[in-house]
């Protein structure tokens, strides 16, 4: 049988509110990643014989970029939370808590 570590509270609630943090960037990104899907979608049914048809690719290609760019923030954001974690768990061990 192990026995769990007794944290402060403020540990726990640092340890909560990072672990809640995790939770919500991953369903971001699970969301951005269905949203680019979607515009990968559109694109790919996009009639490109009109000049309004050519300048939605061009607006929704950018938009697939940002959304790109947005998942990576969100991932690494999500490891700087993770990181975050780690710290505040080895600042407890080391304060003997």
């Amino acid at each position: 049988m192990s026995v769990q570590p007794r944290y402060p509270l403020e540990v726990v609630h640092t340890l909560s509110t990072l672990e809640l943090a995790s939770r919500t960037l991953a369903e971001v990104v699970d969301r951005l990643v269905a949203i680019r899907s979607e515009a990968s979608d559109l694109l790919a049914a996009t009639d490109w014989q009109t000049a309004s048809a050519r300048l939605f690719h061009r607006r929704a290609a950018g938009w697939r970029g940002d959304l790109d760019a947005l998942i990576d923030t969100a991932r690494l954001l999500d490891d700087d939370v993770g990181i975050a974690r780690g710290r505040a768990l080895a600042a407890a061990w080391w304060a003997g808590v």
